[in-house]
């Protein structure tokens, strides 16, 4: 069939109508031939709402291409486009004439005759509006080949040749008829030839004959099938490819099922081995830990026997750690008593501590400076000042160390920041004494003296004042601590009476 197109599409005008069922080939036949013979294909795309306006579209390109673009193709018309009868009444128009009337408007055919103008001219023919749209026609129409691809079952066939004549008398008829055993045995040849390693040598023949006696049988049970119901089974070459395309595919399914089946059970296999061996590895490893079990069983019950021995003294030691927890706890009790008292002494004597470093904070450094500026300082002026020299630990007690401590540059804030609570009782003694050899020393005196002498003034007198509090408190606090001290000690042994305790029972 195929080169019975392919003669047709060589010739000029050649036109063809394909008759048979659908999947006979027909289609793709016309496709092979059409490349054989240098010519490209045409078709309709059908869309929603196709009409015969959108046809007559499409057939203004396909002239456009074969008259001006002077490329030889071929228009593949099959049943499934004729959406209206009236398309079978263009192409009847094709086939006869070689044009569809009025298929073009007057500007769009102004258009074609100046396109071809030229190729009149060169011709040698008259180039007016007549010759140039005969010469377009006549060139579309050489160039123009029309297949026709329709089936012949029922009467709609017979009818449509009836209606439109050109669609036998303009092209030649060719039925594709069922395949003959010797090409339905070529094709399976061709499908199950050598190069497929799946099929033995031996079985191939067998094979092949089997699969066109199946496509045969198939055939003559459509037939039987007809006369009995009425009722059309169509077997086509498509039918038969599809089949032997199925059975190659099944069959390398099947191998690569076999093959996976094959894999999974040697797998299976070597893991049913391997566990073998390391059963039996188990079992002689489990001989050597049973030996090893009855010896650990042996010690455990040993241990069991020295930690009941080890109980009766935990006991005692359990006792014992309570006892102490209420040892401990009378003496909290004495020491929370004991710093509440020590902390409510100390709170009484911290407002005289604030009203020396407020008194200091009153000072100016041009005031400390008036001090310092006095060759011969008045008596008070200087006890004070050597009541601050004692205060800070100065050996040298005398004004020239005293200018000397005011010229410091930060005098002021190492007074605000003396250490109160290490100033001892020597140190509170002599300056006590300074101030009972300079009875002078007072508040009035001083105010009336130097401003810096009264912050001075006030400073020792709070300092004296917070010493003697914290005199009174100082027994306290030493109780206190050695009650913390004591009580530190006393929560160590329990801790380790505790652990002692615990220890045996591990």
């Amino acid at each position: 069939p195929a080169t019975r197109i392919h003669r047709v599409l060589r010739m000029i005008e050649g036109h063809a109508l394909l008759v048979g069922v659908g999947g006979s080939g027909k289609q793709s036949l016309t496709r092979l031939a059409a490349f054989a013979a240098g010519c490209d294909i045409f078709e309709i795309q059908l869309c929603r709402g196709y009409n015969e306006d959108s046809f007559k579209e499409d057939l203004k390109i396909l002239y456009n291409k074969l008259g001006i673009d002077n490329k030889p193709t071929v228009f593949l018309f099959t049943e499934g486009h004729v959406v209206e009868e009236g398309f079978l009444e263009l192409v009847n128009n094709m086939l006869t004439t070689g044009q569809v009337p009025a298929l073009f408007p007057d500007d769009e055919k102004e258009v074609i005759i100046g396109n071809v103008r030229d190729e009149v001219m060169k011709a040698g023919i008259n180039p007016n509006k007549e010759n140039c749209w005969n010469y377009f026609i006549k060139k579309a129409s050489s160039n123009l080949h029309i297949v026709l691809s329709m089936s012949p079952v029922g009467d709609v066939l017979r009818t449509r040749c009836r209606n439109f004549p050109g669609l036998v008398n303009g092209t030649v008829i060719d039925w594709f008829l069922p395949w003959p055993v010797q090409a339905l045995e070529a094709v399976a040849s061709t499908f199950l030839g050598g190069e497929n390693a799946l099929i033995p040598d031996t079985h191939r023949d067998n094979l092949i004959q089997h699969i066109v006696l199946v496509h045969q049988a198939v055939i003559a049970s459509s037939t039987k099938f007809h006369t009995m119901l009425r009722r059309v089974n169509y077997v086509t070459p498509k039918n038969y490819l599809d089949f032997v395309s199925t059975f190659l595919r099944l069959l390398e399914e099947k191998d690569n099922y076999v093959l996976n089946q094959c894999n999974r059970l040697q797998v299976g296999l070597s893991k049913l081995i391997e566990a073998s061996t390391q059963i039996d590895e188990l079992k002689a490893k489990l001989e050597v830990q049973k030996i090893a079990v009855s010896a650990k069983t042996t010690s455990c019950n040993e241990l069991l026997k020295e930690i009941e021995q080890r109980e009766e003294v935990t006991k005692i030691k359990q006792k014992e750690a309570v006892k102490k927890s209420a040892d401990m706890e009378e003496q909290n009790k004495l020491i929370v008593v004991e710093k509440a008292e020590a902390e409510e002494a100390l709170l009484q004597a911290l407002p005289a501590l604030e009203l020396a470093r407020t008194a200091l904070e009153k000072l100016d450094k041009r005031d400390v400076v008036e001090i310092k500026s006095f060759a011969t300082p008045p008596k008070p002026v200087q006890a004070v000042c050597e009541c601050v020299l004692v205060f800070r630990g100065i050996r040298d007690v005398s004004w020239k160390s005293a200018k000397a401590m005011m010229s410091e540059s930060n005098f002021l804030y190492n007074l605000m920041n003396l250490a109160v609570d290490s100033i001892t009782n020597a140190q509170v003694r002599t300056v006590r004494n300074i101030l009972k050899e300079n009875p002078e020393c007072t508040m009035e005196r001083m105010e009336s003296i130097s401003n810096a002498g009264c912050g001075l003034f006030t400073f020792v007198s709070a300092i004296l004042g917070y010493c003697a509090v914290a005199r009174e408190i100082k027994p306290k606090r030493e109780k206190v601590a050695k009650l913390e001290k004591n009580f530190t000690i006393s929560k160590k042994e329990k801790s380790t009476a505790c652990d002692s305790a615990l220890i045996p029972l591990l």
